[in-house]
This record gives C-alpha cells, structure tokens and sequence, in this order.
C-alpha cells in the first residue's frame, strides 16, 4: 500500500512529466557546417555527440 509520500512522489513525476512534454524545444537550422566546430557537413548539426553535447553545455551555461 502506498504512503503518502509514495502518492506525492507519483502526482509529481506526473506533474514533471507533462510539463516536459509540452515544453518547446528550440530547433537549429540546417546551415551545412557543425553547430559547434564550424566543420563542413553534408546533411547533420553536428558532425558527432561530442560537439552536440559541447553546444548544449555552452547553450544551458548562457541561459
């Protein structure tokens, strides 16, 4: 049987998870070079997870 801190926990994770779900999210334009790096792509934002996750780190730290 659930407590009450067990239901106060679900009704937030709940909570949590619709508000993610509605957010929007910001999307890069494609302009044929890395996001990060400035290096030539064909088709991609980034040209590997290494430099996404550098961009995204440098975006969260402006915010």
């Amino acid at each position: 049987m659930a407590d009450d801190v067990d239901i106060a926990s679900e009704v937030e994770m709940e909570r949590i998870n619709r508000l993610l779900a509605a957010r929007v999210r910001e999307t890069l334009s494609y302009i044929g070079m890395c996001h990060n790096c400035l290096e030539s792509l064909a088709e991609a934002h980034f040209c590997d997870a290494d430099c996404r996750d550098d961009y995204e780190k440098r975006l969260r730290f402006q915010r």
